[in-house]
């Protein structure tokens, strides 16, 4: 597995932590889902990225 591949699987792994922690702490912070949300959609976005210049290669 080379280090690109590497670096989408971390960014798709904090994404899916991000979502999921954004729902889990809805009822101690109202704000959680859309703080989650907005981190995943970064870490998503970092994914996709480094998944191009892999591909690119």
């Amino acid at each position: 597995m080379n280090k690109g591949r590497k670096k989408t699987l971390l960014f798709s792994l904090l994404a899916s932590i991000c979502f999921s922690g954004g729902i889990a702490l809805k009822p101690v912070l109202t704000s959680a889902p859309t703080i989650g949300v907005f981190f995943g959609t970064i870490c998503v976005l970092a994914a996709v990225f480094f998944l191009g210049k892999t591909e690119a290669k």
